[in-house]
């Protein structure tokens, strides 16, 4: 198992599955109290905590090169969190990161620290997992189930998969929007790969983006711990909430909308339905297809109507069916039990930070903080756990996760009881740590309860090192989060 910002563990349903099944569930072998821990979902990546209070907004140009169309991105006053490029000069080879003349050397190099900030993405067809696309010749219409395939652009010009990826990330770029990854035709395994391609060499911070372009709900098994964001092109109307996958990861990308009420009508409907990240352009001759550019007062209009984006950027309110107390710490401590022991448990304000510069709230939320849990002074032992027992239906899915910033190994378990108040037989659903000096991402996971669960327990706890901190925790009904 690949090690992916902290370490972490899920207990009970993965030690009896493989690692490759977690996602989907036991075969049918396992106790109902072995299956406490249902499917894990993805909470946030690194690479959308970078974009986390973006409005989401966002550009595709397939023009390639283009300086004029990016002084035009850089002029609005609401930005876009990226730019979707189309630049095929760079499938040939990679470029100096550094070149202005591509956009990650323009885009990471303008003088305005918020034009910095848009990520730029390289657009790379994958010809559905084949080699040619249309009427190229000596195409291959073998279907790849790993990313090793050599697509074609429009052209015909072929350029393996592998040799698209590394120049792309070479020259540059923040990420890869992986067209052409149609269900069925593309199959999972092929697109996981490609996105891991990613991921596993130039770092998790890399935004992946794939594209099936439909709404069937075959593509939310492309979903995984590599991909950050599926895009169901035009179909707005796609109730993408049902897939149990946060909205943050469902992106609609529009041509020939008829005008800016209607492409706004559009965002918001995708929102309503689930998803988050949008584009669309205008209906005229010069922004009437994804190959042109939308005019200035065009882009303006979404990005605006894209405000304010989402909701928990600073200061959060959490998700009013969230079963904990004061899941944010908001100005002390209410709501928390601490075990007894030698220990202490602090609560530390947001307006403070750490050696290293991060705010001891993870939103850096000034009215807000965290928990800080502190070792005995001598070392003698771990620190306490910090706890709060709820009720819960049985049967039912939860969701459950939180932040940690840690000097020592920071646990965080859910626990079920048979009986109320946290009595009765007990079992650990599942367990995530975290050991680093700066903020977890959303350290995440999904219990389904059994028929007999009625309470449970979530906690808290560290050991064999210095002070930690924990924030922003939930156990909410699916599909909530924190």
């Amino acid at each position: 198992m690949k090690k992916r910002y902290g370490d972490t563990r899920l207990t009970g349903f993965v030690s009896l599955c493989t690692l490759a099944l977690a996602a989907f569930g036991c075969e049918s072998g396992a106790s109902q109290r072995d299956q406490a821990v249902g499917s894990t979902t993805e909470g946030l990546s690194m690479a959308l905590e970078s974009l986390q209070c973006s409005n989401g907004s966002f550009i595709l140009s397939h023009s390639g090169p283009d300086a004029d169309a990016w002084g035009r991105i850089a002029a609005l006053p609401s930005k876009p969190a990226f730019i979707v490029v189309d630049d095929w000069t760079v499938d040939a080879g990679a470029v100096d990161p550094s070149d202005t003349s591509h956009a990650p050397g323009w885009f990471h190099h303008h003088p305005d620290p918020a034009v910095q900030q848009i990520r730029v993405i390289k657009y790379i067809p994958t010809n559905y997992a084949r080699s040619g696309v249309g009427s190229c010749p000596n195409q291959d219409p073998t279907t790849h189930y790993f990313c090793d395939n050599t697509p074609m652009n429009a052209d015909c010009t072929p350029y393996a998969i592998t040799t698209r990826i590394t120049n792309a990330l070479q020259s540059g770029f923040d990420g890869v929007f992986f067209d052409e990854t149609g269900y069925p035709d593309t199959p999972a395994s092929y697109v996981q790969n490609c996105a891991a391609r990613v991921k596993d060499t130039y770092g998790e911070d890399k935004l992946v983006i794939i594209n099936p372009g439909q709404n069937d709900p075959g593509i939310y098994g492309y979903y995984d711990h590599n991909i950050d964001i599926i895009s169901v092109e035009r179909h707005v109307e796609t109730p993408v909430a049902n897939s149990g996958i946060p909205a943050i990861h469902w992106l609609a990308v529009e041509d020939r909308v008829p005008d800016e009420p209607t492409a706004e009508s559009h965002l918001h409907e995708f929102r309503a339905n689930g998803g988050f990240w949008y584009y669309g352009t205008g209906p005229d001759s010069d922004a009437g297809t994804y190959t042109h550019f939308p005019d200035d007062g065009w882009l303006q209009a979404i990005t605006s109507a894209a405000s304010p984006g989402r909701p928990d950027c600073g200061c959060v309110t959490p998700d009013a069916r969230n079963l904990l107390q004061n899941p944010g710490f908001d100005g002390g401590l209410q709501g928390w039990m601490l075990d007894s022991g030698t220990g202490v448990f602090n609560y530390a304000p947001g307006t403070d930070v750490n050696y290293y510069g991060y705010s001891f709230d993870v939103k850096s939320c000034q009215s807000s903080g965290s928990a800080n849990l502190q070792m005995p002074t001598d070392g003698s032992a771990d620190s306490q756990r910090i706890w709060q027992c709820v009720s819960v239906a049985p049967n039912t899915t939860y969701n459950f996760g939180f932040h940690i910033l840690g000097g020592g190994y920071t646990y965080c378990d859910v626990d079920l009881y048979t009986g109320a108040n946290c009595t009765g037989s007990e079992s650990n659903a599942a367990e995530q740590l975290w050991l680093n000096v700066y903020w977890s991402p959303d350290e995440h996971g999904q219990i389904t309860t059994p028929w007999d669960t009625v309470s449970a327990r979530f906690s808290c706890r560290s050991e064999g090192g210095s002070n930690s901190y924990v924030d922003m925790a939930y156990l909410t009904p699916w599909p909530g989060e924190f």
